[in-house]
């Protein structure tokens, strides 16, 4: 599959400055174990090789296993290979009671990186179909990341993106069905990977999931925020708005939110009753058509008037006065069935005037995020 590393539109890509900024080689620790580590390290069921011929301690459990396969492409391992020995002559990572020790990482991370380094193109041939462990993937791509191996990352996160997608077939319902914790992993490795089509289908399935309420909009506010990801930050904030308690005269937060949060939500309040204030005078405008004739006093006209009336429908009053896309949503089920514009409109003027509306409510999606910004903040 063609590897994905192009620039992302739809949100602020460039300011989101994950782990891939990653250490440099030589600042990697190959420090001894701390004094943490008290009891008298196992060797591991699996990876301790008695062909290898390096030693590694993670987590206060070694592995013995081939140099070479570490060292290759590029990674991390390397030029830590190639540090001088220590003033005794003895090589870092030669036997046991001397071995390159691995900060940060547990044994079953690296177990992942040494199976994918180990692994027979049958077992990898796994990996490129609808039934291959996103789970195991997930951990492949975090830590060849980390280590640098750039041809394994690259393949892990292209096949999760192929297995999610469809690519390989039916498309996993992982996303479809799992918790925000799930979806929001997925999407860190997005990030940490900077694989942008991954990142930005798991963007549109949470914003999915947020919407038809399957999933409650908080944790997508608060992982939106961290990486400023700007099309699910105004989903989010926006259905967490939807779904406050509001009596007349107050609102009632979610207790679980921040204060700039509460000032964010409280914000967008405002901004969107008063952008409701100008949508329901303001019809969406459409060009004349090929074949309108009494264009600007006959069809515009009677969009206008339509509009109006619509605006203030009791069906749309229901809806409070910041759900912006709850109204339009309901103007356009009352519009379509209204019998002036199929009467009075031709065909191809009917149909631009209700295209228009959903290009505004896209817009309006879209651009959610602008709404629920700390109005409260001085002004650079």
């Amino acid at each position: 599959m063609e590897s994905e590393h192009t620039s992302s539109s739809a949100d602020d890509w460039e300011s989101v400055e994950p782990a891939r900024k990653r250490q440099k080689t030589e600042e990697i620790s190959i420090d001894e174990p701390t004094e943490a580590v008290c009891t008298k390290p196992t060797r591991d069921t699996q990876y301790y090789l008695d062909d290898g011929d390096c030693v590694i301690l993670v987590d206060n459990i070694l592995f013995k296993v081939h140099r070479f396969l570490l060292a290759r492409d590029s990674s991390a391992f390397q030029n830590m290979f190639s540090l001088p020995s220590d003033k005794k002559g003895v090589t870092e990572g030669s036997k046991d009671d001397n071995p390159v020790f691995l900060p940060g990482d547990t044994p079953d991370q690296f177990r992942a990186l040494l199976w994918v380094m180990y692994a027979l193109p049958p077992e990898l041939q796994v990996y490129n179909t609808p039934k291959a462990d996103i789970s195991h993937l997930l951990t492949i791509a975090e830590i060849t990341n980390k280590y640098h191996f750039a041809t394994i990352e690259t393949w892990a996160v292209d096949a999760l993106y192929n297995v999610l997608s469809g690519a390989y077939g039916t498309p996993s319902n992982e996303l479809a069905s799992c918790s925000s914790d799930r979806i929001a992993r997925v999407l860190e490795i997005a990030i940490l990977c900077n694989h942008h089509r991954l990142r930005d289908n798991v963007i549109a399935q949470w914003t999915n999931r947020i919407l038809s309420r399957t999933l409650w909009p908080g944790p997508a506010l608060t992982f939106s925020d961290k990486y400023n990801l700007r099309s699910l930050q105004g989903v989010a904030y926006y259905v967490q708005l939807m779904e406050s308690r509001t009596t007349p005269g107050e609102c009632h937060l979610d207790d679980t939110l921040s204060r700039d949060q509460r000032v964010r939500l409280l914000s967008g309040s405002w901004s969107l009753v008063n952008l409701w204030d100008v949508l329901r005078t303001t019809p969406p405008t459409f060009d004349r058509p090929d074949g309108c004739t009494y264009h600007q006093h006959g069809c515009l006209s009677v969009w206008n008037s339509q509009w109006l009336a619509a605006g203030k429908h009791e069906k749309t009053l229901k809806y409070r006065s910041s759900d912006v896309l709850g109204r339009l949503r309901c103007m356009q089920d009352i519009l379509l069935a209204n019998s002036d514009l199929g009467s009075l409109l031709t065909p191809q003027c009917r149909a631009a005037a209700l295209k228009a509306l959903v290009v505004l409510m896209e817009d309006i999606e879209e651009r959610l995020a602008d709404h629920f910004v700390d109005l409260t903040a001085p002004v650079e």
